[in-house]
């Protein structure tokens, strides 16, 4: 009976140390590290960026990737998104208080597109009044290390389907949109409003009518190329 017991124990702590070995690992995976003799594009943001959408595929179809393939060998696109990620200074995932962020933040040469906001229209995220404060807070730390920078306004909320559910609110993401275009504009980044570009398109789109799937972040990352990295990277 001891014996058993010890191997019950033994099996319990193999298990505990491969577990936290397999998500140790992931979260390092996560972290993309520029590589030299490169042009590093940090596409920086929520799970837009991560790839939410195209989860099991994402380091194939998640937009920041296929931006690579356009932009060419010469350049690294370092996908520097962050699930649940907020704006907000006081919320549970705040982005500056990232992993990502916080190595972002280190480096010297670096090209940016910023897209975050959507989370931050969740109930119990948003404070109006404090909003555009914290925009600003982040817009400085990026500033901080290059004014390489797009701030890419956040998409077109959709109906959800086939009974999904979301708690992000397509009227906020409509107010922090404009917000955040007034605030880029102040500072002297460049706001591109993809509202419009994605609005008519629900094929685009998850059941939850939020984040981008296969053909979502494909047409996200043709547009980008062909209209509005040309001026960014020309700066």
């Amino acid at each position: 009976m001891l014996i058993f017991w010890l191997l019950v124990i033994l099996c319990v702590i193999l298990n505990a140390f491969y577990f936290g070995f397999v998500y140790a690992r992931r979260i390092k995976d996560d972290l993309e590290m520029p590589l030299p003799d490169k042009r590093h594009l940090y596409c920086i943001g929520d799970g837009l960026t991560y790839g939410v959408g195209v989860l099991r595929e994402r380091r194939a179809f998640a937009w920041p990737y296929l931006l690579n393939v356009h932009l060419g060998a010469q350049w690294q696109v370092l996908n520097y998104g962050v699930k649940d990620a907020v704006i907000r200074a006081a919320g549970k995932s705040c982005l500056t208080k990232s992993r990502q962020f916080e190595h972002f933040r280190k480096q010297t040469d670096a090209t940016v597109i910023l897209m975050i906001g959507t989370n931050d229209s969740k109930l119990g995220e948003w404070h109006a009044m404090q909003f555009e404060d914290d925009f600003k807070a982040l817009l400085r730390s990026v500033l901080s290390v290059t004014d390489q920078c797009l701030v890419l306004l956040p998409p077109a909320v959709q109906q959800a389907k086939n009974g999904q559910k979301t708690d992000i609110r397509a009227k906020i993401v409509d107010e922090i949109v404009e917000i955040e275009r007034a605030c880029a504009l102040k500072m002297g980044l460049l706001p591109i409003d993809i509202r419009d570009y994605t609005k008519n398109h629900p094929e685009w789109y998850c059941d939850d009518g939020v984040h981008l799937n296969r053909a979502g972040n494909l047409a996200l990352a043709d547009e980008l190329n062909a209209v509005f990295l040309p001026a960014l990277l020309s700066r």
